[in-house]
């Protein structure tokens, strides 16, 4: 059955790349879309969104969530998905977009798609996770809307650079100092009760305060920037 199905697509697209063939059905199906050409005139960016998912961005503009890990496509190209959430806790697909890089430009075009679709409407708040291109254009784009990191993002990147500094043999020290300091640390913010732990570390706690202080400043400092926590000026000690 799948070499069938397989079979009937290819015999579908014809001379078409798959990018052509995704951007003729997406019109087919009345979704809205958008595209990017080279000088050459060959299709470097694709945007879609259905038009059920644009009603219910516009009922539910609150909080836009972006995200670029995707590149397990044949083309290697980027896959970047939107993603809305509703009052409710409930999340829903705003659009997707295919994009042969991640440059600035890139992103610039992306969010200008979104934009469109708000439009005279803006996000309440946008998260992201850390990819430079984005960073660098959701102020540009949306300069009135909150711009904050994914913490799942942030908590990744911070237990793997801890892996590269302190290698596997001594993960199980890492380990605890990041479920007993970092991440009451970030979740509270600066507090009374999280910070003076940390200021108090001895000796001992050469690896905690390195993991809790100095992978902030490398792999989340960018939350100080977008106004998610006021961090504290020892955190880039």
């Amino acid at each position: 059955m799948y070499n069938l199905g397989s079979k009937s697509r290819k015999d579908e697209m014809g001379e078409m790349n798959a990018v052509q063939y995704a951007l003729q059905a997406a019109e087919r199906e009345n979704y809205h879309t958008e595209v990017m050409k080279d000088d050459n005139d060959v299709l470097t960016h694709l945007f879609f969104a259905h038009p059920t998912s644009i009603q219910m961005l516009k009922a539910w503009r609150y909080v836009i969530l972006i995200d670029s890990t995707y590149k397990t496509n044949a083309y290697k190209w980027s896959w970047v998905e939107v993603v809305g959430a509703t009052p409710v806790g409930k999340n829903f697909n705003i659009c997707c977009a295919l994009m042969k890089d991640e440059t600035k430009e890139s992103y610039h075009w992306l969010l200008e798609c979104i934009q469109q679709l708000l439009h005279p409407r803006v996000p309440t708040v946008i998260v992201t996770d850390h990819k430079g291109g984005l960073l660098a254009t959701v102020s540009v784009v949306f300069p009135r809307t909150p711009h904050l990191l994914c913490v799942w993002h942030i908590n990744t990147n911070v237990q793997k650079k801890c892996l590269e500094i302190f290698g596997k043999d001594r993960m199980d020290l890492v380990n605890e100092a990041y479920d007993q300091y970092w991440c009451p640390c970030f979740i509270l913010g600066p507090s009374k009760i999280c910070w003076p732990r940390l200021a108090a570390l001895g000796q001992d706690g050469a690896i905690t305060n390195h993991v809790c202080c100095n992978t902030y400043r490398e792999c989340g400092g960018n939350i100080e920037k977008s106004g998610q926590f006021a961090i504290p000026k020892m955190c880039f000690i």
